[in-house]
């Protein structure tokens, strides 16, 4: 995922230079040549899911805080049968559930029960009290939802408050790697 890489080091430096600890941002990519046809999608889904992780996990979570909490990131992606499985995780605050569901509540959405995370995919919806150059206007993971399932993916979100959030996005293989090369990179 080297052409995330490309675009994570300007975001990282500037929560550096509000004197925002950062320990560690590890990817690991098993796949040796996605489809350069996707990547620029792909840059734009990740890059949203990381600004969203860092503002709601972080940066408006413990910002105030004297002891902030250092951030940590991780984004995979690897080969699973007829799908490439992505996925990005942070240690951070995770998602207030109840704060969720009040406000989708609020603006009369129906949601599943079993799922109250996926209203973070909603169109309006966010738990952020105040929004963020990047993130807390309830119209961006909406966005990334619609052009992952226009790849022909899917995206589910899994939350544990205090502890963080991980975000799993499924591409189809047949799209997501160059179609004459499916090897996967031996570690």
């Amino acid at each position: 995922m080297q052409f995330l890489a490309q675009v994570l080091p300007e975001r990282l430096e500037a929560l550096q230079s509000q004197n925002y600890p950062v320990e560690a941002i590890i990817c690991r990519d098993q796949v040796i040549c996605w489809n350069i046809e996707i990547v620029s999608d792909l840059r734009e889904i990740l890059l949203h899911l990381f600004n969203n992780s860092l503002d709601h996990g972080y940066v408006l979570a413990f910002g105030q805080q004297a002891q902030k909490r250092p951030i940590r990131v991780e984004l995979s992606a690897q080969l699973q049968a007829d799908f490439v499985e992505i996925t990005l995780q942070d240690f951070g605050a995770g998602i207030n559930k109840d704060k969720l569901i009040a406000k989708a509540q609020a603006k009369n959405l129906e949601f599943d029960p079993q799922k109250p995370f996926d209203l973070i995919f909603a169109d309006g919806v966010s738990t952020a009290q105040k929004a963020t150059l990047t993130s807390g206007r309830g119209v961006g993971l909406a966005a990334v939802k619609s052009l992952i399932h226009d790849l022909g993916g899917v995206i589910e979100v899994q939350s544990y408050e205090q502890m963080g959030t991980k975000f799993i996005i499924h591409i189809p293989r047949s799209l997501a790697l160059n179609s004459n090369q499916f090897w996967q990179k031996v570690s």
